[in-house]
């Protein structure tokens, strides 16, 4: 059992929210201080930390230098851009810059507070910094400009989204460290409302592999379709409701999977999810690139003046291809890493007969 020294037991991440005791470390479901041992004595969580626990925190110097190193990005990203363009992308400005400062706040009142357990919060913090780092330059730099003239552009700005930065950030399980950015009052409601039976609820349906699977493959298929992409080039409103649907759900995706495998111990259903998941965004893909003609009229109209010397048709050969051999290849890559996962949790059940792995 842990509880801190104020005797307040461990609980929630949102519970975390309430807690005033000095020392605060982020874990994978809780929130754990002293370790109490049978005898009621209180001891160093440093070994249950280092063994149990997946703790978050990052040097906020470097999300600082994050946010410094993007301003020339958002000038480039911005720049001839019509005025009817601005609040699309605005909009995912200034959410990358609000999520970067509430995560550095927080760790900075996380990482001066921690007595134990800073390698592991320097490196899941490097998770987190890499990720939106990924994402904002796939946002704000020249690549996403390039993406309304050439859908192979587009579609490598898609993949660096789904693929790239949200698998990253992920793996750095961020929520709690994002509390922490937020001023005691307004955490105590977030707290509050996180710990209802609702809200939890609604939260494991979302949240489990069926669902998580599901709802990023809908996201995919919708988003693709010729009416939805095409509203989404002509106007920067769909286009940054286009990319946040894409992002969300793709967070969502990755979060279960990890979850499913690592915290769960059932990797055999995170391998069966990252398979399906490859074969049907793989299937659009395969369709995108023995099409007979353009999907998107947006595209077709500009005729030889999108990318390079490749026609509409062509364009969309290869942003098909992207999307069915690279992207269906990160998802087998991670199925094939919980599989291996799985089988060493069978070899360790034969060898300790009263662990039983679950599938």
């Amino acid at each position: 059992m842990l509880r801190c020294r104020a005797g307040k037991p461990g609980a929630d991440v949102a519970s975390a929210a309430c807690c005033t005791c000095r020392h605060r470390y982020q874990c994978y479901q809780s929130l754990h201080w002293f370790h109490v041992d049978r005898d009621g004595n209180h001891r160093s969580a440093r070994h249950h930390f280092r063994n149990r626990c997946c703790v978050l925190p990052q040097m906020p110097t470097l999300i600082y230098a994050c946010l410094v190193s993007l301003l020339p990005a958002i000038a480039i990203a911005h720049v001839q851009q019509a005025a009817s363009r601005f609040s699309g992308e605005w909009l995912l400005t200034g959410l990358l810059i609000v999520v970067a400062a509430l995560y550095a706040r927080g760790f900075l009142r996380l990482w001066h507070k921690s007595a134990a357990g800073k390698h592991s919060l320097r490196r899941q913090g490097l998770l987190f910094s890499a990720g939106w780092m990924v994402m904002a330059l796939s946002l704000l730099s020249p690549l996403h400009r390039l993406g309304a003239r050439s859908f192979t552009a587009h579609m490598i700005e898609h993949e660096l989204l789904m693929l790239v930065a949200t698998p990253l950030m992920a793996l750095s399980k961020p929520l709690g460290i994002l509390l922490w950015g937020f001023r005691s009052p307004i955490r105590q409601v977030l707290a509050g409302m996180g710990k209802t039976s609702s809200f939890t609820a609604f939260w494991n349906v979302i949240s489990s592999p069926l669902s998580a699977s599901l709802i990023q493959a809908t996201m995919l298929w919708v988003w693709h379709s010729p009416m939805l992409f095409d509203r989404a080039l002509q106007s920067e409103g769909w286009h940054a409701a286009q990319h946040l649907s894409l992002v969300f759900s793709a967070l969502l995706f990755w979060w279960s999977m990890n979850r499913t495998a690592a915290t769960l111990q059932r990797p055999g259903v995170a391998v069966f999810f990252l398979f399906f998941t490859s074969i049907q965004s793989g299937f659009l893909g395969a369709l995108m690139a023995f099409a007979n003609s353009p999907w998107y009229t947006r595209y077709a109209a500009m005729g030889m003046s999108g990318t390079g010397n490749l026609t509409p048709l062509e364009d969309q050969q290869v942003a098909g291809l992207i999307m069915w051999i690279p992207g269906g290849a990160v998802h087998a890559l991670a199925a094939f890493f919980y599989l291996g996962l799985w089988f060493h949790q069978l070899r360790r059940a034969q060898r300790s007969p009263q662990v039983s792995p679950t599938v």
